[in-house]
């Protein structure tokens, strides 16, 4: 099983879905992996993320930019130097899913680093497509 302070770092795509609010697969596979309990939530999540790292260790979450203030309160005195990365579909369309990272512990403050772009008509943009093909990084990371 995990233990506790064994991680240097995580990187995490919790379930975004309140099964109260959204309407979830029948499939219950599908329904776990995109809807969490509400009786627990992000919070449960991020307490065990914060349990599974070093102090010190680095995480990145990636979730729905609706849910950035549920995720900032779930991150809220457990991590600091918070990164907030939003993902664009399309460079005119608002973000859908943002990236936070941070570090276990940290006191550091939040940055909202310049929008990633992901589609440029039908296609990749060529920073997306290098991600895509394991060529380059994230911003930032």
């Amino acid at each position: 099983g995990l233990r506790d302070s064994l991680a240097d770092a995580l990187v995490t795509n919790p379930p975004w879905h309140d099964p109260n609010e959204a309407q979830v697969s029948p499939d219950q596979r599908r329904a776990a992996a995109h809807a969490y309990d509400s009786s627990e939530g992000l919070e449960t999540w991020v307490r065990a993320m914060a349990a599974m790292l070093r102090p010190g260790g680095r995480f990145a979450l990636i979730h729905r930019a609706d849910s950035l203030k549920k995720c900032l309160d779930a991150l809220e005195g457990r991590f600091g130097g918070l990164e907030i990365l939003p993902l664009h579909p399309r460079a005119h369309q608002p973000a859908h899913r943002v990236i936070l990272r941070g570090i276990k512990g940290s006191r550091a403050s939040l940055s909202l680093l310049p929008p990633f772009v992901v589609h440029d008509g039908e296609r990749f943009t060529p920073q997306a497509d290098a991600i895509h093909k394991g060529e380059a990084l994230l911003p930032g990371a």
